[in-house]
């Protein structure tokens, strides 16, 4: 097992998750005034969305750019050790979207954060 040290955005995500400060939409990254939890981190990140919440043609899942400069697995942030045994695929996006609060998906995020992360040089001591 890796002993990864928790970068500053997953903490700077979650703690915006929970502030309070944002409300919450479901099937789109941006929907008014409201995000989704994937919404959220691209805001933070300073992406920018058009008219209609998306950014590029991406308006539910993370746009490459993120996913790229994070180095994030997956568009919809996949959590495999939360998918179920009957080959459910549990995601954030999905969580969001079934009706987890900011609060909880924080809390999600801070015990398998590790898990978002595509980790390059497994092998290597750095």
């Amino acid at each position: 097992m890796l002993n990864l040290e928790k970068p500053a955005w997953i903490s700077n995500w979650t703690a915006a998750l929970r502030s309070g400060k944002y409300t919450q939409a479901q099937k789109r990254l941006k929907d008014g005034d409201s995000y989704c939890c994937l919404g959220l981190l691209c805001h933070l990140q300073h992406e920018k969305f058009n008219e209609n919440g998306a950014i590029g043609s991406e308006y539910e899942v993370l746009p490459f750019s993120i996913v790229n400069r994070l180095n994030i697995k997956t568009q919809t942030c996949h959590i495999p050790s939360l998918s179920g045994q009957h080959g459910n695929f549990v995601c954030l996006s999905s969580l969001n979207d079934n009706g987890k609060t900011f609060a909880e998906i924080a809390d999600i995020i801070d015990e398998h954060w590790e898990q978002l992360l595509e980790v390059e040089q497994q092998g290597q001591n750095t």
